[in-house]
């Protein structure tokens, strides 16, 4: 099981990504087919919970690929529909960002950052790892260009000044 902010990016991703959601529909097939010829066993007390959460995966991954304004599906619950209407809190000139709550006792961090149209961000490294998924606009430095749908996998060997688009920002 990975992570919940890692979950939830992965999640997104695939429901703005055509080619991943595709990907993932067959690696579904596959692990379907696998286990078609497979007796059935008594898996414990446990089985209906992991069922349960198979079907809310599937649900949200498979029949939730269409966006719904420009936050992507498994997001609009939390944020509502439209980037725009995010009570963003600034951070610095040309900055803000809007934290996302994780479960109690989740690791990891999962925000949201929005940049202004060509803002370059200070030369920095990265603490450990940090993926980084674009909703909006796009931005590059010395790795590449990130798009809309694209996921930016840092670590701690990575430092870089990225520079927001001039005419969307990220």
């Amino acid at each position: 099981s990975q992570p919940e902010a890692i979950a939830a990016v992965m999640a997104a991703h695939i429901s703005i990504c055509p080619q991943c959601a595709s990907e993932l529909r067959k690696m579904e097939a596959i692990g379907t087919a696998l286990f078609e010829d497979v007796k059935p066993a008594s898996v414990g007390r446990s089985a209906p919970v992991i069922e349960a959460r198979a079907r809310e995966v599937h649900a949200d991954v498979v029949t939730k690929i269409e966006l719904h304004g420009d936050v992507p599906a498994p997001l609009v619950s939390h944020l509502g529909p439209n980037l725009d209407d995010i009570p963003w809190k600034r951070l610095g000139p040309g900055v803000w960002h809007f934290p996302l709550p994780l479960s109690k006792g989740a690791k990891g961090d999962l925000r949201l950052l929005k940049v202004a149209p060509g803002k370059a961000m200070p030369d920095h490294g990265h603490g450990g790892e940090e993926l980084t998924l674009m909703l909006k606009g796009s931005y590059h430095d010395k790795i590449g260009t990130f798009r809309r749908g694209d996921v930016a996998d840092l670590d701690d060997d990575v430092e870089h000044a990225p520079v927001a688009d001039d005419k969307e920002g990220c």
